[in-house]
């Protein structure tokens, strides 16, 4: 068996903003996830020794496996430019895997945009940005 990396990101629905897990340097274990999915982040107890959770509402946004032209992690939610400008990547539940997005549809799905076709890509794609940072994306780029 070969190990896989596996790598999230969050955005924090109430904060708007992203949220990295710790590097491997920092002393902070991150946000915690339960098994059934919900997020907690330690947080300052008033007793001494007591540790408590508060719970996050946190979309969590997983790396798809490709790399862009900056050696970055590319996920779920990343909106792509130069060749593939328009669209984003996205899991779709008819390929149930990611794929190539635009307009909120999946262009494997039509016929046009496989997997293979980015994945041959990786290492040269570009990302511009996320659809979770840049909301006004999708409305923009809607039929």
């Amino acid at each position: 068996m070969t190990d896989r990396e596996f790598s999230v990101r969050a955005w924090d629905k109430n904060l708007k903003v992203m949220v990295y897990g710790p590097g491997p340097c920092d002393s902070w274990l991150g946000p915690q996830m339960t098994f059934d999915g919900r997020v907690y982040e330690s947080v300052q107890s008033d007793v001494p020794g007591m540790g408590m959770y508060k719970y996050r509402d946190l979309t969590i946004l997983p790396w798809c496996g490709l790399i862009d032209s900056d050696a970055e992690k590319i996920y779920e939610g990343d909106i792509l430019g130069g060749h593939y400008d328009g669209g984003y990547i996205a899991f779709c539940d008819s390929c149930k895997s990611f794929q190539y997005h635009v307009c909120n549809e999946c262009f494997a799905c039509s016929g046009d945009v496989h997997w293979y076709e980015l994945a041959e890509d990786d290492g040269d794609l570009v990302v511009l940005g996320n659809i979770y940072e840049n909301p006004n994306f999708l409305a923009e780029n809607q039929p």
